[in-house]
């Protein structure tokens, strides 16, 4: 255990570089008493002859003691209690790990983050928070990014082998990481497209992303580590980080927006109805009402308290899109046949079905965490393919069934095409509301601390309260900006979501991977062919579909 604290420490100050090793050495290991009474004496902790560390080498290394850490602690309740009072390693900057003794004292409390803080002792509601709570660990993972980050939050990177994860699982967070509120978006996009267009361009923009997707697991097995942003990084440079950072960041409050115009949608649909008015009060206040809501839920800094909303939050979605699939066969038998103003192809709008098609698949950030997390890595790249196949078949088939029953008259938002006098239709268009609510925060997250690490001072130049009180703010601003963007862009939904899928996701989706497979896997000269003229496309459709959203707005 001496060698392993010496290494760990070794990483540290190559990690942080601010003191020297020995230095370092020289903190932890000042006189203190132990748990047990016996007396830790700084000559038993001598430094010792280290070799010098890569900063890859120094964050497997920091890993690996965490890991084991978790594995070394102890599992009993009283042990929890008792641990649970002290903040754990892995939520510790590299700074902090510099104070005396801080190394010893943290050692053991590591293992508390992973335990859940919800007990319901009923087996299946358990088993099924405790997958939502690995979820929040992959979300994080997924969006850091950048080393300080995985560091401050302790979700480093992993080794090859980690993951614990089994194949059905793996499905389960592949299809969370996937689907989301923008499935309710396709009906209005089937109609800018036409059914055909629109359910041939689904499957080339499903297979093409399954393509990138593969791609970007290549190039994290060929480096070994790395998020996103990393590989990008290590691709591309720095500048390679920054951009894709800037697409998550303005993809994610995007898609946040959209939350934001959903729910104000579909509450004042709901109050037309039952004030007997077409306009009871001006629609901004609704919007106002929901920042009120949304931004403590914003300041919330441990996504596992989600663990419990966005379960709730997906049984929303999943009855409501199921509703809304019953709903339209319902119509079909009362209409007698589906609509008759619907088109196979619309020339003058298609273009805006390209955004909102990638839009629909917004997962590819996720990818390589739940690749991490996957204990048969062998079995991967299959669960992803049969992810990407199934949802293809799904969306179509949403698209198409709702842009068949209601032809030219449906809605930038289908829930607006459900009858407002029936009770059934009320209850789905709260329940969307309801996981739109809760799946904010988490939307909200990657660009929240992509964002922060970016504008607020250095942790070391304010107090505790003046850092939290500085990120509460900043967090409160960026909730303001989305509401204020929501408001802006109610009147033309369905071009902003054609403009978020064409400037922010199709770089994400189709452009960074392929660079970055290019660059880090040494491809054959064909598959560099490839790779650079799928990167030149998705410039180009991301360039045309942005033009045409705006021009059309």
């Amino acid at each position: 255990s001496r060698h392993l604290q010496l290494l760990n420490l070794k990483a540290m100050a190559e990690l942080d570089q601010d003191q020297p090793y020995h230095e370092l050495v020289q903190q932890d290991c000042v006189d203190e008493e132990g748990e047990d009474g016996e007396t830790v004496n700084s000559d038993m902790l001598a430094p010792l002859p280290l070799p010098s560390l890569t900063r890859q080498e120094a964050h497997g290394v920091h890993e690996t003691v965490r890991d084991l850490a978790k594995a070394l602690a102890p599992r009993h309740s009283s042990d929890m209690k008792k641990s649970s009072s002290e903040p754990s390693l892995s939520s510790l900057d590299p700074s902090a790990l510099k104070e005396p003794g801080a190394f010893r004292r943290h050692f053991v409390a590591t293992a508390t983050e992973s335990e859940q803080p919800f007990h319901t002792h009923v087996p299946l509601v358990d088993r099924m928070l405790n997958m939502e709570s690995e979820f929040m660990d992959v979300l994080a993972r997924g969006t850091m990014g950048e080393d300080e980050l995985n560091e401050k939050l302790g979700e480093g990177r992993r080794s090859m082998s980690a993951g614990t994860a089994g194949a059905g699982k793996t499905l389960v967070t592949l299809l969370k990481s996937m689907v989301c509120t923008g499935v309710l978006f396709l009906p209005k996009g089937f109609e800018n497209g036409g059914i055909v267009f629109s359910s041939i361009l689904l499957v080339v923009v499903g297979l093409m992303s399954l393509m990138c997707m593969f791609k970007l697991l290549a190039a994290r097995s060929a480096v070994g580590y790395g998020s996103f942003t990393q590989l990008a990084k290590l691709a591309l440079g720095r500048p390679g980080g920054v951009a894709v950072d800037v697409s998550l960041v303005l993809s994610q409050v995007g898609f946040s927006i959209c939350y934001v115009v959903f729910i104000s949608e579909n509450l004042y649909n709901i109050s037309k109805h039952f004030s007997g008015s077409d306009n009871p009060y001006p629609q901004w206040i609704l919007t106002v009402a929901q920042m009120v809501v949304m931004t403590p839920l914003v300041w919330v800094r441990k996504l596992r308290w989600f663990a419990m909303t966005n379960l709730l939050a997906d049984f929303c979605l999943v009855i409501g899109i199921g509703y809304i699939f019953v709903y339209d066969f319902q119509q079909i038998k009362v209409q007698g046949g589906i609509s008759h103003d619907i088109s196979a192809f619309n020339p003058s709008d298609c273009v805006l079905f390209i955004g909102t098609a990638v839009y629909t698949f917004e997962g590819i950030g996720l990818v390589v965490p739940i690749y991490e997390t996957c204990s048969d890595k062998k079995k991967f790249p299959g669960l992803l393919a049969f992810t990407i196949i199934f949802l293809v078949c799904v969306f179509i088939c949403f698209g198409g069934a709702n842009y068949s029953v209601f032809g030219a008259n449906v809605q930038p938002i289908i829930t607006l095409n459900l009858p407002s006098t029936s009770p059934a239709s009320i209850g789905m268009k709260v329940l969307f509301c309801t996981a739109c609510l809760f799946t904010y925060p988490l939307m909200m997250f990657p660009a929240v601390t992509i964002l922060e690490r970016l504008v607020l001072p250095h942790p070391k130049k304010l107090s505790k309260t003046g850092q939290l009180a500085a990120a509460n703010g900043f967090r409160c601003l960026l909730v303001i900006f989305t509401g204020a963007v929501a408001i802006g862009s109610m009147n033309s939904f369905d071009k902003f979501v054609s403009l978020i899928g064409g400037f922010c996701c199709i770089p994400l989706a189709f452009v960074y991977p392929c660079l970055i497979h290019a660059r880090l896997t040494n491809p054959g000269m064909a598959m560099k062919i490839v790779d650079y003229a799928v990167a030149g496309f998705g410039l180009v459709a991301a360039a045309f579909s942005s033009y045409e959203s705006i021009i059309n707005w």
